[in-house]
């Protein structure tokens, strides 16, 4: 009796699990899902599909100035029109029909399942565009590493890898994201963090080290400047460093610092504005010597352009700008006083010589007089603008003429001014400038 029933429980066991068997070959069995959509109860045909979800995919990138992980989120149904559907046949199939009682005690779960499927590529490749790495004020380009000036010394400028996407490998990744989703596998997240550009010169370059070397010849020279026979003036180290630049890797002339070492050397040196430095060649010449790769020795070249009437030898300077009265006698300067002028234009500046020399005389003006025990004068009727004495001031020189200034003269003190009366003569030239 016991054996009977044993083996008519066996029979119905055989019948029900066949029939659940043939059932998963026609039918959803419980609990089966596909992305999270219920198939069972609704009837599908082996004809059919079934519609798939959208994937929504995770984009990592690198926040610009943390270097963190940024994440952004691509919607493939509104950013890219994204339509996919599973047929119901392959879904069948993906049952297991011989474990089908397992789906009434859980959830089954389908997957790994190819999707018919398309999208917008122009629209994805403009989502694309708009993503965090790729926007402008997102992105630096990488810098390589370079040799260049720092505070005075040649040295080699390590490369910046910075945050610009090689756009190319981002739009591969996240297209090959969709294809892998298409073909059924499971991607949530792109990860672009290791696709961003990197410099291409590295700082421990062997090339870059030869170049350093090269460059360093430029810099480690000498260059000395031969301004007379007893003058000269020597250019190295980060003194020589500061007339250079580096540009596209090469030297450049600092022609801003140039011109205004040249200037220097000139101002230093002036004799009158008959001889002096000529700028425009030693700028030239001092330019070329910069960039060499060996000592270099460059001899300034002097102007020398005094008229060829009057008489050269006895002459008046006054620098309005330095306050500074020179008085030159063969071609050598005697000796200098500070004065008070007026501004240019009220002091006459230009080419003069003296007019008349006189005496005590008495100076007025409109609302002022004064009383002057030396004159000399060089305006064209020798009584309206002259060097003369001003007992009235304490000091001459420096920026008194700036707020204290003469009425036009040139006014100097008594010592000196009567030692100039005593050295000069009519037609002495006299040159004024600012």
């Amino acid at each position: 009796m016991i054996k009977k029933i044993l083996l008519i429980l066996i029979l119905l066991t055989g019948v029900v699990y066949g029939r659940g068997v043939i059932y998963a070959d026609h039918r959803f069995l419980p609990n089966t899902y596909i992305d999270g959509l219920r198939l069972d109860g609704n009837g599908y045909e082996k004809g059919e599909t079934v519609k798939a979800n959208a994937p929504l995919l995770k984009i990592l990138q690198k926040n610009k100035d943390t270097g963190a992980i940024v994440s952004e989120t691509i919607n493939m149904a509104t950013d890219a029109d994204y339509q996919a559907s599973y047929k119901v046949k392959d879904l069948l199939e993906a049952q297991d029909e011989l474990m089908w009682f397992k789906s009434l005690f859980g959830k089954t779960e389908l997957s790994g399942l190819a999707l018919d499927g398309h999208y917008n590529m122009d629209k994805l490749n403009n989502r694309i565009s708009d993503l965090y790495c790729f926007r402008e004020e997102n992105v630096s380009a990488p810098v390589d590493a370079h040799v260049d000036l720092v505070n005075g010394k040649l040295e080699i400028v390590p490369e910046q890898d910075n945050l610009q996407m090689n756009e190319e490998a981002a739009h591969s990744r996240i297209v090959d994201a969709i294809s892998r989703i298409l073909k059924g596998e499971k991607v949530e997240s792109v990860d672009l963090s290791e696709d961003y550009l990197k410099a291409e010169v590295r700082s421990d370059s062997p090339e870059l080290a030869a170049r350093l070397a090269e460059m360093k010849k430029v810099t480690d020279k000498k260059i000395t400047v031969k301004i007379s026979s007893d003058s000269s003036q020597t250019f190295e180290g980060e003194k020589l460093a500061e007339l250079l630049k580096v540009e596209n890797g090469e030297f450049a002339v600092n022609e801003d610092r140039l011109a205004e070492v040249v200037k220097k050397i000139y101002e230093d040196n002036y004799v009158s504005s008959y001889e002096f430095i000529d700028q425009e060649d030693l700028m030239r010449t001092l330019g070329e010597a910069l960039l060499a790769a060996e000592d270099k020795n460059v001899e300034v070249s002097w102007i020398d352009s005094y008229p060829s009437s009057g008489n050269r030898n006895n002459r008046i300077e006054v620098s309005i700008s330095k306050q500074t009265l020179y008085y030159y006698e063969n071609d050598k300067l005697v000796f200098t006083s500070p004065v008070v002028t007026a501004a240019p234009g009220i002091t006459p500046v230009g080419e003069f010589e003296v007019t008349k020399i006189d005496g005590s005389s008495i100076l007025s003006g409109p609302t002022w007089e004064e009383r002057v025990e030396y004159w000399i004068g060089f305006d064209p009727t020798g009584v309206h603008k002259g060097f003369h004495d001003a007992s009235w001031r304490s000091e001459f020189g420096g920026e008194i003429y700036k707020t204290d200034p003469s009425h036009g003269c040139v006014n100097m003190p008594t010592n000196m001014v009567a030692r100039l009366w005593g050295l000069v003569h009519i037609g002495t030239p006299v040159t004024i400038y600012e």
